[in-house]
């Protein structure tokens, strides 16, 4: 858990959730559709950012936290390859 300090600012953390969100998008032409399943997971649950912050506030904080984790580790296991073989085209 971070500590208060450390946190950016929420609109710092909507953004940069908007951004990996669109660029998740552009790179998904080259997954597997394995992960193209995850995705469409991932993205059903995931709310709309700017509805989030307005009305949890700071509950959003802590959430917006672990979906930017969850995005991260899907887009490293996007660009590492993490389709099934023969899928990605270069």
């Amino acid at each position: 858990m971070l500590h208060t300090e450390d946190r950016k600012p929420i609109a710092s953390r909507l953004s940069e959730l908007k951004t990996l969100r669109d660029e998740i998008r552009l790179e998904l032409h080259l997954a597997g559709m394995d992960l193209r399943d995850e995705w469409q997971r991932i993205e059903r649950a995931l709310p709309e950012p700017s509805k989030v912050a307005e009305d949890l506030k700071g509950v959003a904080s802590e959430g917006l936290d672990r979906m930017l984790v969850e995005l991260r580790r899907f887009q490293t296991k996007l660009r590492d390859g993490g389709g099934s073989p023969g899928q990605r085209s270069g």
